[in-house]
């Protein structure tokens, strides 16, 4: 699956921005793994904002696990691995 990302940077000129997804059951909200190097949060990339503000424009491919299902993507950007998110979206629900 392809998920497009629009992102809008304020008062983050020089620092770093990770983003990173989860694909959650959209059944129950839990967050599922697709294998044992899948689990949990999922880094894909990290952006530098030049200016402020600045914004980007990217589209991540997400793998859809084998079992068929309903899910949601959650796209998370935050400074740091141990940062509260700066913004956690979550996608409409996909039907696999």
């Amino acid at each position: 699956m392809v998920v497009r990302v629009n992102v809008h940077l304020t008062h983050s000129e020089g620092r770093t921005v990770g983003i990173s997804w989860e694909l959650i059951d959209a059944t129950d909200g839990e967050i599922q793994s697709l294998s044992k190097a899948w689990l949990g949060e999922f880094a894909a990339l990290e952006l530098h904002a030049d200016e402020d503000p600045d914004s980007a424009f990217f589209k991540l491919w997400v793998p859809l696990p084998k079992k068929r299902g309903d899910y949601m993507i959650s796209v998370i950007a935050r400074t740091g691995s141990d940062e509260t998110p700066l913004v956690e979206k979550s996608s409409e629900r996909v039907v696999h």
